[in-house]
């Protein structure tokens, strides 16, 4: 589990397989991505957690990552609002394909 202070934090992909990040948002966050093996699929599964109370924080991610339809999620800023997004790499993070 993560508890993000903000600015940026930088998940890193497993060698080939997958892994969770449990992140609960503390302030704004700005994600980047590490890691991976070239010519081996590697994945991340985010669990992105606004507080229990209060109001919520934004996530920002980087430019070279591929959503569905060309279109980042829209986290929801709601206290206790969770989202799950999917990050996966072919190549050391040069690639970056995101569902959700």
């Amino acid at each position: 589990m993560i508890s993000a202070g903000g600015a940026n934090q930088v998940l890193a992909f497993p060698p080939f397989g997958r892994v969770c990040y449990d992140i609960t948002l503390t302030a704004d966050l700005t994600i980047g991505f590490s890691g991976g093996t070239a010519g081996e699929v590697s994945g991340l599964r985010i669990i992105l957690r606004q507080p229990a109370s209060g109001a919520g924080f934004a996530v920002h991610w980087p430019d070279a990552l591929w959503w569905p339809d060309a279109t980042a999620p829209s986290i929801l800023t709601t206290a206790g609002g969770v989202a799950q997004i999917w990050v996966e790499t072919p190549d050391e993070a040069a690639t970056l394909l995101g569902r959700y």
